[in-house]
């Protein structure tokens, strides 16, 4: 290092030309050395780096399948959420069709007497209807 400042090179743009075309052993053992040195600090950083983007993969590899997870589970959870309440649903609708049919069949058969045990805000005006037409009916088939 001496040598290059005594020589007035040191800062000089075309250090690296004088180094390599100097017959000095000195400075090219030098250049050898810090070409040695910095090829080991470039494998230090150049490994650092490499073992922090193979650490950033990793982790995203495991954000990656928690949220792949979690979306199957969700999937998962709605769907069940969704056929649990179709199916209650449809039960319930089915049951009420079922009765209605029965009552339909009852009074198909000449039974106006029967009466609809559904119960809801809908089946109501029906049921009123029905009645009706029932009471109607059984006036009509008394009074002949």
């Amino acid at each position: 290092m001496e040598k290059l400042e005594n020589s007035g090179l040191w800062g000089k743009e075309d250090l690296y030309i004088h180094i390599q075309t100097n017959p000095d052993e000195t400075l090219s053992l030098l250049f050898e050395e810090l070409r040695s040195t910095s090829y080991y600090f470039t494998n230090i950083f150049e490994g650092f780096l490499k073992y922090f983007i193979e650490s950033l993969e990793h982790e995203a590899q495991n954000i990656q399948n928690q949220i792949l997870f979690i979306f199957w589970l969700l999937t998962i959870s709605i769907g069940l959420f969704t056929i649990f309440f179709t199916f209650i649903f449809s039960n319930r609708i089915a049951k009420r069709i079922k009765i209605v049919e029965q009552t339909i069949r009852k009074v198909s058969k000449g039974d106006f007497t029967v009466q609809s045990t559904i119960k809801s805000r809908g089946s109501e005006a029906v049921t009123r209807g029905h009645k009706d037409y029932a009471d109607r009916f059984n006036l009509a088939s008394i009074s002949k």
